[in-house]
């Protein structure tokens, strides 16, 4: 079964990719990024690729939120990596080793990481309303929000939609979204933003009806229309997960 026509962009913009080769990567429209004043990243467990990316084009105040990089994540992470030497991984501690000493080199002034779950009051997380008001005045008026917050994102879908009018851009990924196909539909029906690209990460392969499980959509108002017919996928995409056969997206 094939996706709705609602979660396929109506047209091809003008997209740059930011962040890492295959996972960890965005197809975003720059425009969304420059006009920015703030960047909210909620959801980024060791890979901040697409947050170094996006202070290189924009340098503005960042707040990136995961209640998973505890101190005690970060003593069992040196403990795994040391024991990757004993097992002969050497080349493994050296990756470990590079995402410990970046983590203490990139999150200084104005960058910040809050060890705070994204989510809705009522879990005792913090709201998108919550983490809006924490960034700097005078810059809490054009931002950026890049989530993937592991399912906690339909908690906070009606809020996206309740402050669309500050936002320059969002890039979301929905996961089990085989399962949750007439609420994000929904939202993006109702979401003013723009759906500009469409993506189906292959990390979770395929599930009901052969949908994927995790799509990740981009939006915003300022990107450059190139064609009235929309090229999924992108030029510019990548496969997620290289070990994994890759997942096609396809609309009716």
């Amino acid at each position: 079964m094939a996706f709705p026509n609602d979660l396929k962009p109506k047209g091809r913009f003008d997209l740059i990719r930011i962040g890492n080769d295959n996972d960890g990567g965005y197809l975003v429209d720059k425009n969304s990024v420059l006009k920015s004043k703030s960047l909210l990243a909620m959801g980024i467990s060791t890979d901040w690729s697409f947050e170094k990316a996006f202070f290189d084009l924009r340098k503005v105040p960042i707040h990136c939120y995961d209640h998973t990089l505890t101190h005690g994540f970060f003593i069992m992470f040196i403990i795994k990596s040391f024991l990757r030497i004993f097992l002969g991984r050497l080349q493994g501690f050296i990756i470990d080793l590079s995402i410990l000493f970046d983590y203490q080199l990139f999150f200084r002034d104005p960058i910040v990481h809050f060890k705070d779950k994204i989510g809705c009051k009522q879990e005792h997380a913090v709201n998108i309303s919550e983490a809006l008001s924490r960034l700097p005045k005078g810059e809490n008026e054009y931002v950026f929000i890049k989530m993937d917050i592991e399912r906690s994102e339909y908690r906070v879908l009606d809020e996206l939609i309740d402050n669309c009018h500050i936002l320059t851009g969002l890039v979301i990924e929905f996961h089990d979204a085989d399962l949750h196909v007439k609420i994000i539909s929904e939202f993006v029906n109702a979401f003013p933003m723009e759906l500009i690209h469409s993506h189906a990460n292959n990390n979770w392969s395929v599930g009901v009806e052969n949908n994927t499980q995790l799509l990740e959509l981009t939006f915003s108002n300022h990107a450059t229309k190139l064609s009235d017919e929309s090229e999924i996928p992108n030029k510019l995409d990548q496969i997620n997960n290289q070990e994994l056969p890759g997942v096609d997206l396809e609309f009716k």
